[in-house]
């Protein structure tokens, strides 16, 4: 039995397909991974052309293992993101070693979609997307050349139907996308996500941790305010909270400990949708202070903003703050305790001028006033390349080098406060938001991480006071690039550099923005409401309406498929307007025997219809000549075809 071939220019093409499926995949794969993927395709695609034999079995088989102990040698695993997509990757290349018969080119097609879905593990950015859709039109369009064994069609009529096959299948995906139950998080568990770098803040802060964020021009989050929004200077996003500090780094969020503390609102409320990357963290951002709780979220007692996951892919989630506020008036003993923790030794100019503060009667507000006077008045410097600090780090950066960055400040002023008996602990987050008027909403990027301290003072509660404000009040009211005059220091996107450049990166921005509130971002919080106004809020009707809805569009779909593939006989114009003539004949009582031929039915049908004789003969002749004569069909056949209906109308 002579096995089936493929063209090679079909092979070529579905070659061409899964290059394109490889491309995206080629920044995250090993350098030797990514030359044999390469290495294949290229190898193929001359064999094709010359017609080269496939290798034996056996070499098949001890590439495949090859690829299999290249991947766990690069990673130690075969699971996970990374090497799961390695090893994808490597098989789908080795595949081509036994590219023979049309069955073969079909799995590689099918395995080329397995592929490609496995980039949405690494991004799901608009022009990914985009390219991937290319990418399943060129597999779609493999899959209908190798129906074709003569050869495939030409590329523009390929291109028409394979378009018009993934257009009918919009409907369906837009339906399971909007209907089908939503769950928080990404679908699938992902071994490698855990040991990947965190982007952003971190849960600890030493010199130089935030400092370091100012490389980078990466969006941390974005807000939509539905109120007005409020001043730049009141733009601090409340993130992690640190209450230890061992002499080098403050760390700990030790709340969770504590009793919950009372809060008393005394201003409007603000509300706000936010937008957040993916950072692999807990918390959740918000307008200092949160009053209200996003979906699956909860507050810590110094009022922080956890998340029940690691936040491992965008989201997007909804909440209101209070800029004027009370927290915890009263203070429990464990929580002065913890404000007021100081390692048992270090940094003795620091104490020093702490207690001489205390001990002169000072008030504690005074002293804080003391010591923002003294960064206001003294010669500190605000800077994105401190000097690095030694075991005294404290009275280092106070009574020495005097140049530093947020961290610096916020970590010298709340150990002044500790070591004047005033409890204190560092907050760290966002400040401030760069305003994108195209899409009326702000971009809060990893440059504007910052770090301010919270005292408690009786009567008041926990107040936020920014040692920074008191150096460089312009990193506050302006915004970073305010506070350098040397632009250079900062990523082009921040600095304004290149103002054209600057603008189609915002106009680009909203664009994005907008995939990622109505796309990426379409999780349990927005499908509920949505699906609240469809009168669909619990999940029983939701999936009733789905099984309704998608079974009727597959049955209606089946049956289109199943009346397109019938076979029909080739339609003859002129015995298609002669049968339409009978029908009309049939509907005045004159029904064509089986047996009785144009001429006998016309004598007939003239006789019981005498006033239309000259009609109904001069039809029948026309078709009689057409028929069986050799009449110029092009001429008579319009003629015949407006009698008939001409007759029909009558």
């Amino acid at each position: 039995m002579k096995t089936a071939t493929v063209h090679p220019a079909t092979t070529l093409r579905l070659l061409a397909a899964c290059g394109l499926v490889l491309i995206p995949h080629l920044e995250h794969l090993p350098l030797w991974a990514s030359l044999a993927a390469v290495g294949f395709g290229i190898w193929r695609a001359i064999a094709a052309y010359r017609h080269w034999h496939m290798p034996a079995r056996w070499a098949r088989v001890l590439i495949m293992v090859l690829a299999m102990v290249g991947v766990y040698a690069q990673y130690g695993r075969l699971n996970g993101q990374h090497p799961g997509t390695t090893l994808l990757v490597l098989l789908l290349a080795v595949k081509l070693t036994e590219l023979r018969t049309p069955r073969d080119h079909a799995v590689l097609a099918l395995f080329g979609f397995v592929v490609l879905a496995t980039q949405f593990l690494f991004s799901q950015e608009l022009p990914q997307v985009l390219w991937l859709l290319g990418g399943s039109l060129m597999l779609i369009l493999a899959l209908l050349d190798l129906s074709r064994p003569d050869g495939p069609l030409p590329w523009k009529k390929s291109l028409r139907h394979s378009s018009a096959l993934m257009a009918q299948s919009i409907p369906l995906m837009l339906l399971l996308f909007v209907l089908f139950p939503r769950i928080p998080g990404p679908l699938w568990g992902i071994p490698a996500d855990s040991g990947q770098a965190n982007i952003g803040l971190s849960d600890s802060m030493s010199p130089g941790s935030i400092s370091g964020l100012t490389d980078t021009g990466a969006v941390a989050f974005r807000v939509r305010f539905f109120d007005p929004p409020p001043s730049a200077k009141n733009l601090y996003w409340r993130g992690p909270i640190f209450w230890t500090y061992d002499g080098q780094t403050w760390s700990r969020d030790l709340s969770d400990e504590l009793p919950k503390a009372d809060f008393t609102a005394n201003g409007k409320s603000l509300s706000y949708q936010v937008t957040m990357e993916p950072h692999r963290r807990y918390w959740l951002f918000a307008l200092d202070m949160p009053v209200t709780l996003p979906y699956q979220a909860h507050f810590t007692p110094a009022r922080q903003l956890l998340a029940r996951d690691k936040q491992r892919e965008r989201r997007l989630y909804k909440t209101t703050s209070i800029l004027d506020y009370q927290l915890e008036l009263e203070l429990s003993d464990k929580a002065r305790s913890w404000g007021l923790q100081l390692p048992a030794r270090g940094n003795p100019k620091a104490r020093e001028l702490a207690e001489s503060w205390l001990d002169s009667g000072l008030t504690p507000a005074q002293i804080s006033q003391q010591a923002l006077l003294m960064f206001r008045k003294q010669k500190f410097i605000y800077t994105l390349q401190p000097p690095v600090l030694g075991r005294d780090g404290i009275d280092e950066f106070l009574f020495g080098t005097r140049r530093g960055f947020c961290e610096h400040f916020a970590g010298a002023y709340t150990y002044l406060m500790r070591a004047a008996n005033i409890p204190a602990r560092i907050v760290t987050g966002y400040q401030g938001g760069e305003y994108n008027k195209v899409g009326d909403y702000f971009i809060v990027r990893q440059a504007d991480a910052h770090a301010w301290t919270e005292i408690w003072l009786q009567g008041r509660g926990w107040i936020r006071v920014d040692p920074t404000a008191a150096v460089a009040p312009e990193r506050i009211e302006e915004g970073l690039s305010a506070s350098f005059t040397e632009t250079g220091m900062l990523p082009a996107i921040i600095s304004g550099r290149f103002p054209l450049m600057y603008q189609l990166q915002l106009r680009w921005d909203w664009v994005n923005q907008n995939w990622y509130e109505w796309v990426l971002a379409y999780g349990p919080d927005l499908q509920n409401s949505f699906l609240s106004k469809l009168g669909l809020a619990d999940w029983g009707r939701m999936i009733l309406a789905l099984t309704v809805l998608s079974s009727l569009f597959l049955a209606l779909l089946g049956g289109a498929f199943l009346w397109q593939s019938q076979r029909r006989p080739p339609v003859d114009p002129i015995q298609k307007q002669w049968l339409r003539f009978c029908r009309q004949l049939a509907r005045r009582g004159l029904l064509r025997q089986p047996h009785e031929g144009p001429m006998d039915f016309m004598q007939r049908a003239t006789n019981a219809l005498p006033n239309q004789s000259s009609e109904i003969e001069f039809i029948s002749r026309c078709y009689m000549r057409l028929r069986y004569g050799d009449e110029d069909v092009a001429r008579w056949l319009p003629e015949l075809r407006q009698r008939v209906q001409r007759f029909r109308a009558r």
